[in-house]
């Protein structure tokens, strides 16, 4: 799933399990590009405000507080309680997580519509989830890249290419390292905001 079981717990860095992408897509390119800077330049830190880095984390809260409750109120049925009973993976401690992974079954036609359907019923949550990052462009590049290393995999699924185990596997180590560069990003953050801090004392 695009974001699983997430608990908002303050400090920031508790949201660090809580970029899992595999459930979007990428936002649009802006219209007018800017005239590129010279090297020096960009290679420049960006120098930032504590009040900058306080707004960003309350901006990644409120982002990943809003898509838990966008995937909280979409309707539950049959369909998805077959689509994780068959196909995906729900989490890591889910019964059926070895006997999918071991899977060698490819998608029958009626599975196929199931999937669809399934990305479909996520999709509105998914962009409002990266139009809430846009603002944070660090958290939103890891997550869009996830969601593109994904998306191939369903595509594939769908189209035969791969056993519902090998997505799986595939979806397994997506997640992995998604979950790696977010924690390193959230991390990141939490060390600006307590250098700002120290700083103030």
């Amino acid at each position: 799933m695009f974001v699983t079981r997430c608990l908002l717990v303050v400090p920031l860095v508790t949201l660090a399990a809580c970029a899992s992408t595999t459930d979007a897509p990428r936002g649009s390119a802006p219209q007018v590009a800017a005239a590129p800077a010279p090297a020096a330049v960009r290679a420049a830190p960006a120098v930032r405000t504590r009040q900058q880095n306080l707004d960003d984390r309350e901006r990644l809260a409120t982002a990943v507080e809003r898509l838990a409750r966008c995937r909280a109120e979409t309707p539950a049925d049959a369909g998805l309680e077959r689509y994780y009973r068959e196909i995906k993976i729900e989490s890591a401690d889910s019964a059926n997580r070895d006997a999918l992974l071991r899977s060698d079954s490819r998608l029958t036609d009626e599975q196929q519509r199931l999937v669809y359907r399934v990305l479909i019923l996520r999709k509105p949550c998914r962009a409002a989830y990266l139009r809430d990052l846009a603002a944070l462009p660090r958290f939103a590049d890891a997550v869009s890249d996830g969601i593109r290393k994904s998306d191939s995999a369903y595509l594939r699924l769908v189209e035969g290419k791969l056993t519902i185990g090998e997505f799986n596997t595939e979806l397994e180590r997506v997640d992995a390292g998604t979950q790696a560069e977010w924690q390193r990003l959230v991390a990141a953050l939490e060390s600006e905001v307590t250098v700002d801090d120290a700083a103030d004392r």
